[in-house]
């Protein structure tokens, strides 16, 4: 027991899987049953009788027994906890690795996926520069069979110099004036033919200077159209805003001669207010003429006191009061 829980605290133990861990703990129960049921035994003893004294109550045995049965306990719970830890980081790790595994195949699935796209837009490149290439390549199989050509003429002209030789004073034949001329034919083909290929290396360059002078050509076309449409609207909206002003000047006019009229009238309403205020200023003193043309028609009885004008002050009042003696007589 002491090497098993020595073994258990290294680290060595607890690198082991689940499944051994399990196994162990199951080891540690059965021993604690077992322990538990030689405590259950020793309880079940018969008791002494009254007044013996039995040693082995005091004997440490018993108290070993269920210290060591507490022990395991504790080591068995301390096991099964720590595989119950193992499990779940075990179950924690593998949940991570499909994590990531997930994560990579994603990473792996978009990259091929951008691959895919590059290679389709390579084959649609290759597709409008195969035209060209075409024609490299009957140009190649036109050589190769002028080359097999050249090869089975100059097999036979070796056949034919071999017969002109043995006879010298032989006329060249009609094989040998064919065989020259398929010669300097063949030497016109090549010389041709490397011109062709001259001609040709330089056909994907101008295919792709057109095809980007056809993009930019559209571009500026398209271009061209929407600055046309912009030109439309604001031509329309040019002419909304002439209208709108036109409307704006005919108001303005019809305010102008408002306001002409509103001065002519302003002026008239000045010159009235000022004969106005003439008149209310000369009325106090036309009123005290009257007053003093009228006092001696009254008896001797003097008239009502007046209310003073604070806003337009008037001549100066009469004097209030009982007439003189004289006239009273």
């Amino acid at each position: 027991m002491p090497a098993k829980k020595a073994a258990a605290g290294t680290p060595a133990a607890r690198s082991p899987p689940p499944k051994s861990a399990r196994q162990e703990v199951r080891q540690l129960r059965g021993e604690l049953e077992d322990l538990l049921q030689d405590i259950d035994a020793d309880d079940a003893a018969p008791a002494p009788g009254p007044g013996v004294v039995d040693a082995a109550i005091f004997d440490s045995g018993d108290h070993d027994r269920e210290s060591l049965a507490r022990e395991a306990l504790r080591r068995a719970l301390a096991q099964e906890q720590d595989a119950h830890r193992r499990t779940a980081a075990g179950v924690d790790s593998v949940r991570l690795e499909a994590e990531e595994a997930r994560a990579h195949f994603q990473v792996a699935l978009a990259t091929e996926r951008a691959e895919t796209v590059r290679l389709r837009s390579l084959v649609r490149k290759l597709s409008v520069a195969s035209s060209g290439q075409a024609l490299v390549d009957d140009y190649e199989r036109q050589l190769e069979k002028l080359k097999k050509r050249n090869a089975r003429l100059q097999r036979r002209n070796v056949q034919l110099e071999l017969a002109r030789r043995s006879s010298t004073t032989a006329k060249p034949t009609p094989l040998l004036r064919v065989a020259k001329r398929q010669a300097k034919e063949l030497k016109r083909l090549e010389t041709e033919n490397d011109l062709l290929k001259k001609k040709n290396r330089k056909l994907p360059l101008a295919l792709r200077i057109a095809k980007s002078q056809t993009s930019v050509a559209t571009r500026r076309t398209n271009e061209v159209q929407s600055h046309q449409k912009l030109l439309a609207d604001e031509r329309l909206r040019a002419a909304a805003l002439q209208g709108r002003n036109e409307l704006l000047e005919a108001e303005l006019r019809l305010c102008q001669s408002d306001i002409r009229d509103l001065s002519s009238d302003r002026a008239a309403l000045v010159a009235k207010l000022g004969q106005l205020r003439d008149f209310v200023n000369a009325l106090p003193a036309a009123r005290f003429s009257d007053y003093q043309q009228d006092e001696p028609k009254r008896g001797g009885v003097p008239p009502p006191p007046r209310r003073r004008n604070f806003a337009a002050p008037g001549p100066p009042r009469p004097p209030v009061g009982p007439p003189p003696c004289d006239e009273a007589r």
